[in-house]
């Protein structure tokens, strides 16, 4: 019993840890979701999307990180061009005219806001993140877009001592460092991002700080500045009428940590339907599955296994998220 006390405890200070060292949840559900990467990529359809989303991570283990966010963002203008009255135009077979009339219409530039709060509880560790986000759209070309985001990410921390003191001794040192040191620690991050699309084109680069100089709390711990690296491509391939396949590879750098490397695959059905996964270079793979109807909702669900001593004791991570556009 001591032994999967020591273990479960000994889990969660690495999955703490990580997070702290990242300052980003890990959603498998990042394609059809790239706000949660990229805050370059908020807006950009034109309406309002609203999420709410749960992952439940090594499902059978006592305790186990649960994650709970809720996400808004949309567009304060839209891509669509004004409307010219019939009698402002020349009619006949000069469809230039026409032409130039829309292209003129058509707005160069468009912006967005976001927020997203989520909420993670494992075992006697809770986090809490509230981020505000808004990115700046601009046409190039009637094919392709680019857009520049920045977004600013508050999170708190805290150590709940009566659940930990549960599991171990409270005098085991580890159980002691995180009940001095993780109670009620805030911190200010920042990140920033790129984005490059089209109708079938993706290229993303988002990087954000997590820097613990930005305590604000009674205590003055100063260490190193850490940046995330977040690297996206993907492209739609036609494959008939109805059937597209979407490869996408993300590349996740956060020194000194290993470099993780995220390929997935999507099947699109009339790019309502959707089936496919993702296999990561840290040994785990997700499978998922989508849909959105009439579209206004939208309701996907992943599973994700890893491959290491864990997989013996959990049941794989669950990851839910449903959403509701206002066009």
């Amino acid at each position: 019993m001591l032994k999967r006390a020591y273990l479960l405890i000994a889990l969660f200070v690495v999955y703490f840890s990580d997070c702290n060292a990242q300052m980003l949840e890990y959603f498998g559900q990042y394609v059809e979701n790239q706000y949660l990467i990229n805050s370059a990529t908020i807006g950009k359809n034109g309406f309002m999307d609203l999420d709410a989303g749960a992952r439940k991570q090594w499902d059978g283990i006592n305790e186990s990180p649960e994650t709970f966010f809720f996400a808004a963002n949309f567009g304060l203008n839209s891509w669509k061009p004004k409307e010219y009255p019939i009698g402002g135009l020349r009619m006949g077979e000069d469809n230039d005219v026409l032409k130039l009339a829309k292209e003129e219409g058509e707005r160069r530039f468009m912006f967005g806001l976001g927020a997203l709060v989520y909420y993670d509880k494992y075992g006697a560790f809770e986090t809490v993140n509230v981020k505000l986000a808004g990115a700046v759209h601009y046409r190039i070309s009637e094919r392709y877009k680019v857009s520049l985001g920045l977004g600013a990410l508050w999170t708190r921390d805290n150590f709940i001592q009566e659940n930990a003191s549960k599991l171990v001794n409270p005098n085991d040192p580890t159980y002691l460092r995180y009940a001095n040191d993780y109670e009620n620690r805030k911190f200010y991050n920042f990140d920033g991002g790129v984005y490059l699309y089209s109708d079938r084109l993706n290229l993303g680069y988002s990087i954000t700080t997590v820097d613990n100089r930005y305590v604000v709390d009674d205590r003055s711990n100063v260490s190193k500045l850490y940046l995330s690296h977040l690297l996206m491509g993907s492209y739609m391939i036609p494959l008939s009428h109805k059937l597209e396949l979407r490869p996408t590879l993300l590349i996740h750098i956060v020194p000194p940590a290993p470099t993780v490397l995220d390929f997935n695959l999507l099947l699109y059905y009339k790019r309502r339907i959707w089936v496919g996964g993702s296999y990561i270079s840290n040994n785990s793979w997700i499978a998922m599955i989508g849909a959105r109807f009439v579209d206004k909702y939208k309701v996907s669900y992943s599973y994700s296994m890893i491959e290491n001593d864990l997989s013996r004791y959990s049941n794989g991570s669950h990851e839910v998220i449903i959403g509701f556009q206002i066009r």
